[in-house]
């Protein structure tokens, strides 16, 4: 989540869950493990079921049907699947075998 950003800085190396009680490691952010119940150390991977992925074009995800003035995001599961959610393609970035079409 964009809007986070300072807490992926990590005050003394430290990230906080968005239940803003469980503190991990900032190593841990996005190292393919859930750490956090509420999946907010994984916004670039799959590993949580209930994350989000922020898209990087600011439009819509065309399987989301997001307003175009808002960042898409879509579940993180959705990451690295094979499937093009972000109309950008971003969510693929691990993938090199697919090729993702340019919608936004």
């Amino acid at each position: 989540d964009p809007s986070r950003k300072m807490a992926y800085g990590g005050a003394n190396g430290m990230f906080q869950c968005d239940d803003g009680a469980t503190l991990v490691q900032v190593s841990k952010v996005n190292d393919d493990f859930c750490d956090c119940l509420d999946g907010a150390d994984e916004p670039g991977t799959s590993a949580c079921d209930n994350g989000s992925f922020y898209c990087k074009h600011w439009a819509d995800a065309w399987r989301e049907g997001a307003p175009h003035n808002t960042r898409a995001r879509v579940q993180s599961s959705k990451v690295n699947d094979g499937v093009c959610d972000c109309c950008d393609g971003s969510d693929e970035w691990a993938r090199n075998d697919v090729k993702c079409t340019i919608k936004c």
